[in-house]
């Protein structure tokens, strides 16, 4: 799982500069395909199909392109994780099974006051194929118990990875790897584990406060997306990847901001009030 080779790749995605191109192999001009073909850019009524958007039962646009063809989203909850004062860190899988200690400044800072102890669940795609229905993350989601998300917060930039494995852990974790340096190749001792998710307990304490996971979908740039409840306390927190419509995933709470706001311009290409570009896609 820390290296990945030769699987050329696009993630979609609208904030953050998280599309980003995974790496590739080498081909001769021959073996590349034909360059799309182009129109002059416009603004026309134009349908939803000719702009491949799919559409809610209300003929609202979802923010996202992804054909689903009977593709869903499953949300189960996975288990309780314990963070030492709240502090949960998110970064690069990677960077956590090699050395969170000296990793530990590139990662992102979530802290949820003085509640230590929380839900942590996989949201998954289900993909149907040959008769079964095979599993990738989407998102991992970790949320104080008992708590309602009232609204989400602007995507942010949660971590990135050449690895194709994203991670969760704490301050404690971070602080205890950089206290305790070893000569060995890897913190975590078999990085390799195939699975799509690894939990374990590494700062001392007893508590499960450590998961690295296989973000589905490759390398690049994944956002995360903070929920608040209705006084506007940080009661979540959402590592997603935008492949997927958010609002078929994730009920409840209002959508992060750059979810509507695509979705609005989804519309008002199909109004004729937005451009479409030379590719016929909604700019």
């Amino acid at each position: 799982m820390p290296i990945r080779v030769c699987r050329p790749r696009l993630l979609s995605g609208v904030v953050l500069a998280v599309a980003v191109l995974g790496a590739g192999c080498s081909s001769s001009d021959a073996s590349r395909p034909a360059a799309p073909t182009t129109i002059e850019p416009y603004m026309a009524p134009t349908s939803a199909e000719d702009l491949g958007i799919t559409l809610d039962p209300d003929g609202q646009p979802y923010d996202s392109r992804w054909e689903l063809r009977g593709r869903t989203a499953e949300t189960r909850f996975l288990t309780e994780m314990h963070f030492a004062g709240g502090q949960v860190r998110i970064m690069d899988g990677n960077a956590i099974q090699v050395d969170p200690g000296y990793f530990g400044d590139e990662a992102t800072a979530v802290d949820f006051a003085d509640t230590e102890v929380l839900h942590v669940s996989i949201v998954w795609e289900r993909t149907p194929r040959d008769g079964e229905v095979f599993e990738s993350v989407l998102g991992v989601r970790l949320d104080v118990e008992g708590s309602t998300v009232d609204r989400w917060s602007h995507f942010e930039l949660a971590y990135g990875t050449d690895g194709g494995v994203g991670g969760v852990t704490s301050q404690a974790v971070i602080d205890w790897a950089a206290a305790n340096p070893t000569d060995d190749e890897f913190f975590i001792e078999d990085p390799d584990f195939g699975a799509d998710y690894e939990l374990g307990d590494y700062d001392g304490t007893p508590g499960i406060d450590t998961l690295v996971f296989s973000n589905g979908f490759g390398d690049g740039g994944f956002p995360m997306s903070r929920g608040f409840d209705s006084s506007g306390e940080l009661v979540s927190v959402l590592i997603w990847d935008t492949r997927y419509p958010w609002r078929l995933a994730v009920p409840g709470g209002t959508p992060p901001p750059d979810v509507t706001s695509r979705e609005q311009e989804l519309i008002d290409c199909m109004n004729g009030t937005r451009l479409i570009d030379q590719y016929g896609n909604c700019s």
